[in-house]
């Protein structure tokens, strides 16, 4: 949690700011929430992976008396910054700028999730690394091969 801070995000400008919300020892999230005077489920919701610097998670709660929002963006599932969108064109911006960060992580990781499931699948389907050849898989490229490693025993001899 930020230590008693937090950060104004209003139509593209960052102010620091006290922490809009107060923690006590033991305090639930959603009453938390409910002290500050927001709603207690979140309006957006946007997941990415967490990895290195980018955001993994960024939650938007609605204030109950106004039209201004309250974003948590959670960084490698520990670090969160709360973040004030006093209006909607602040919200709509925010998220314009913050949440194709969560998209890019989120297809970036199931990229590599999918080629680590390929790669295991060619293993076992052909017994080997899908980096390297055998004649049912490359069959061109195994006669090639096979052609240059006997020009290569010749110029040997």
């Amino acid at each position: 949690m930020s230590e008693n801070r937090g950060w104004m995000y209003k139509r593209g400008t960052w102010e620091e700011i006290e922490d809009p919300l107060v923690w006590e020892d033991g305090d639930a999230f959603e009453t938390v929430l409910d002290r500050g005077g927001y709603e207690k489920q979140a309006d957006a919701g946007f997941s990415g992976t967490g990895t290195g610097s980018l955001p993994s998670d960024i939650e938007v709660y609605k204030k109950k008396d106004d039209s201004s929002y309250l974003a948590f963006v959670c960084y490698n599932s520990s670090d969160i910054e709360n973040i004030v969108l006093p209006d909607y064109p602040s919200l709509l911006m925010f998220l314009r700028e913050f949440a194709p960060f969560l998209t890019l992580e989120s297809i970036l990781f199931e990229l590599q999730e999918l080629r680590t499931m390929g790669e295991k699948a060619f293993q076992a389907w052909h017994g080997h690394d899908c980096a390297m050849m055998c004649h049912f898989c490359d069959p061109v490229g195994w006669e090639r091969e096979k052609q240059r490693k006997r020009e290569q025993a010749e110029k040997k001899q």
